[in-house]
This record gives structure tokens, C-alpha cells and sequence, in this order.
């Protein structure tokens, strides 16, 4: 175990697993502050054991839980979706509503990751919407509106929501807009911060 993180560890004794070792000399990349919100099981309102399904957050049955979706230390599929649902209250009103493109990495952020417009016959959680494409014909979309849908999207390994800048009750007149500032993959996370403090 890591002794430099004492209260990571005793969140994974009381899971019972362990931490897998990094290899000398590896150098931790930054978490998603859900590292902060981990919560021991008993602690954890939202979620209960069912046998045949494993962990149930928000109603949602959590399969695989333990994979871990930031590297072989950083939070599980389990660890995202108790995020989601306690984040929820902030989420919900930039999210909710609005047509959806979301991520997925199947097997973690790290590996091959993809995009996703259409929901699919296991999103049970959210809501399907057709809409006419430019060239009149219908596409199939789709939007969420609680917090059992957000934690639907963790439990098909969702890390990211893009959202229509219009609501689905009036798509054709957007009410906000997103710039999506990405500093270039070479450019680690310290300069970038370093560069806001600069700049004040």
C-alpha cells in the first residue's frame, strides 16, 4: 500500500483490495477531485449491495464495479458513479434537457475512448428524441433529466457530457454556448495552471 496516501488506503482495506503498485519512477498524473469523495460502502447512501447485479447507485445497477477508469490507481466505474449522484445537484441544470453528446471509455480514460449522439437499447435511463436533420430526415437523439440518468451514463463508462446549446423544448433557439479550451496534449497540467495564475 501506499503509505504517502493514508486515507485512499483505508478506503481500499475497508473495500478489501488493494492498490496496485506503480513501477519506480512513475509519475502520478492528477485525479478528478472525486478522489475526495470517496466514501466507505456503509457511508454511502445512495448505493446498496444486491447480489445479482453487484453495486445499485441511485437505482442503477453498477457492473464491474472495481475497473478502474483513471489508471490502476486512480477512481473505479463505482467511485464515477457516486460522483455523478452527488454531484448531481450542480449537473443536472447545465445537462439535463439538452440533447447529449457523451464519451465512453469502455476500458478506462487512458485506452481508446468514443463518441456517442444515439442512444442505444441499454441506455435505459434516458430519454429518446427525434430530430430532423438537415436533410429533413429524422435522427434519433437523446437527453437526460435526473440524477438515475446521470449515473446510467457512469454505468456505460460515460466521462464526458457535450451538450446542444439549445434546450429540447426549443431547439431552435440556443440559451447558452460552450468554448471548449483544450491546451495541447504536450502541455501538462502544472504549466496550465501556472499560465492562469500568471495571467491572474
Amino acid at each position: 500500500m501506499d503509505s504517502t496516501r493514508p486515507e485512499l488506503d483505508s478506503y481500499h482495506r475497508k473495500r478489501n483490495f488493494e492498490l496496485t503498485p506503480e513501477p519506480e519512477g512513475a509519475v502520478e498524473e492528477p485525479q478528478p477531485d472525486m478522489q475526495a469523495r470517496r466514501l466507505p460502502t456503509a457511508e454511502k447512501e445512495a448505493s446498496t449491495k444486491d447480489p445479482r447485479t453487484g453495486i445499485v447507485v441511485e437505482g442503477v445497477a453498477i457492473k464491474s464495479p472495481y475497473k478502474k477508469m483513471f489508471g490502476p490507481t486512480g477512481p473505479t466505474k463505482e467511485d464515477v458513479a457516486h460522483y455523478y449522484a452527488q454531484t448531481a445537484q450542480r449537473m443536472l441544470p447545465y445537462v439535463s434537457n439538452r440533447i447529449l453528446s457523451i464519451v465512453r471509455c469502455p476500458a478506462g480514460a487512458r485506452l481508446s475512448c468514443f463518441h456517442r449522439k444515439h442512444p442505444g437499447s441499454a441506455d435505459k435511463a434516458v430519454t429518446p428524441l427525434r430530430v430532423a436533420g438537415n436533410d429533413g430526415e429524422p435522427e434519433e437523439y437523446f437527453y437526460l433529466d435526473s440524477t438515475a440518468g446521470l449515473v446510467s451514463e457512469a454505468q456505460m463508462d460515460t466521462l464526458e457530457f457535450h451538450v446542444w446549446g439549445s434546450r429540447i423544448d426549443s431547439l431552435e433557439k440556443p440559451d447558452s454556448m460552450v468554448f471548449d479550451l483544450d491546451p495541447d496534449e504536450d502541455l501538462g497540467l502544472d504549466a496550465v495552471r501556472l499560465e492562469q495564475i500568471l495571467q491572474g
